[in-house]
């Protein structure tokens, strides 16, 4: 799985100065299909544990109302990027997957994951109400937790690319 995560927060922060509380709309459910997701597998599981640390970063992103709000939420940013490296050096211990596995992983992973966009989009649009001088420190925050993300993507692909998509990204 490409770390498609990393690109949404880029283009939600980009968007960011752009977006007007008249464009808001309520976030997306999570399909049928990643509620079902009952993890077996050792690497399973840490998946799904990574993929609930994704999920606080909108709630993370919301809860800046002021300088005092956005202190706390540095702090619950740094302590998430210390859980995604918590996560994925004990994913690195399990054997990587076969590409049949890694396919299965990448279309359940993209799925749990897929009401991310939207409840950024959302958290973003929060934004613009608050105090100008906020926005370079969520920017930066968020530009912090790309940056460990990418960090980590080389080892992730391992674990979570389709051999599809590692065709496309490599051009074949």
């Amino acid at each position: 799985m490409k770390l498609k995560i990393t690109s949404l927060l880029v283009a939600a922060l980009s968007f960011s100065p752009m977006i007007s509380s008249a464009q808001e709309t309520a976030p997306a459910a999570p399909s049928a299909e990643a509620e079902a997701w009952i993890p077996s597998t050792p690497l399973e599981k840490k998946a799904v544990g990574l993929s609930k640390t994704m999920k606080k970063i909108p709630g993370i992103v919301s809860s800046i109302k002021d300088q005092a709000t956005m202190d706390v939420a540095k702090k619950s940013m740094t302590a998430l990027n210390m859980e995604v490296d918590t996560h994925v050096a004990e994913i690195k211990k399990l054997p990587v997957p076969d590409a049949a596995i890694r396919k299965s992983l990448s279309s359940r992973m993209e799925k749990e994951m897929a009401a991310l966009g939207p409840q950024m989009q959302q958290a973003m649009m929060g934004m613009v109400a608050l105090p100008p001088e906020l926005a370079p420190q969520v920017q930066a925050m968020m530009m912090e937790f790309a940056g460990n993300m990418e960090k980590h993507e080389t080892d992730m692909n391992k674990y979570f690319e389709s051999d599809e998509d590692r065709a496309k990204k490599n051009g074949k």
